[in-house]
C-alpha cells in the first residue's frame, strides 16, 4: 500500500510542476504585454484581475500564487527593486495578514533556493523594500528567519537585515 502512495506522489508531482510552468508562461506573457500602470481611484488594476482569475481557475494556494508571481516578475531580470516597486499594489492586494506575510517570505525562500539562486544576493533589498512599504511586519520577518536553515546562504544574507530590525526595536524601547 505504501509503495502505491509513493508512486502516486511521483506521478502527481511532475503534473503539478508542468501546470505551474504553464501558469508561469501565461503570466509572464501577461506582464510583458501589460506594464505596471497607475489605476484610477477605486478601479481595480488589470494585473490584480488577471492574477486573481488565474488563482481561481487553477485553485492555487497563496504560497503557490506568490511564488509564481516572484518567478514571473523576477526570473528574467536582475532589476529587483524597480520591479517590486512597480507591482507593490499587486502584492499588497494579496498580502494582508501575518500568515500572508510569512507565505510571501516562504515564496521568496523557494524562489532563491530552487529557481534563481543568484537572487539570494538581493535578499536584503527585497526584505528592506517589503518592510519600508509596510507590506511585511517585523514579527513576520523574525518568525520566518527563525525557520531558515542555519548558515545557509539565505540565512546569511538575511542576518544583517534581521540584526538591523532587532537593533531598531531595542532603540524604540
Amino acid at each position: 500500500m505504501e509503495s502505491n502512495a509513493v508512486q502516486q506522489k511521483t506521478v502527481i508531482a511532475p503534473a503539478k510542476s508542468a501546470q505551474t510552468e504553464l501558469i508561469i508562461t501565461e503570466l509572464k506573457k501577461f506582464f510583458t504585454n501589460n506594464p505596471a500602470t497607475v489605476a484610477a481611484k477605486g478601479k481595480l488594476m488589470q494585473d490584480v484581475k488577471e492574477v486573481t482569475k488565474i488563482e481561481m481557475r487553477n485553485d492555487l494556494s497563496k504560497k503557490q500564487l506568490l511564488y509564481i508571481l516572484l518567478v514571473c516578475l523576477l526570473e528574467d531580470t536582475d532589476s529587483l527593486l524597480p520591479i517590486l516597486k512597480s507591482r507593490d499594489h499587486l502584492f499588497k492586494t494579496l498580502v494582508k495578514t501575518n500568515a500572508d506575510q510569512i507565505l510571501l517570505l516562504k515564496a521568496w525562500e523557494t524562489f532563491v533556493t530552487q529557481r534563481k539562486p543568484i537572487m539570494v544576493n538581493k535578499t536584503a533589498v527585497a526584505l528592506s523594500h517589503w518592510y519600508d512599504c509596510e507590506m511585511v511586519e517585523e514579527e513576520a520577518f523574525v518568525q520566518w528567519y527563525d525557520t531558515l536553515q542555519k548558515a545557509s546562504p539565505l540565512e546569511t544574507k538575511s542576518a544583517k537585515f534581521i540584526e538591523w530590525l532587532n537593533a531598531s526595536d531595542e532603540e524604540d524601547e
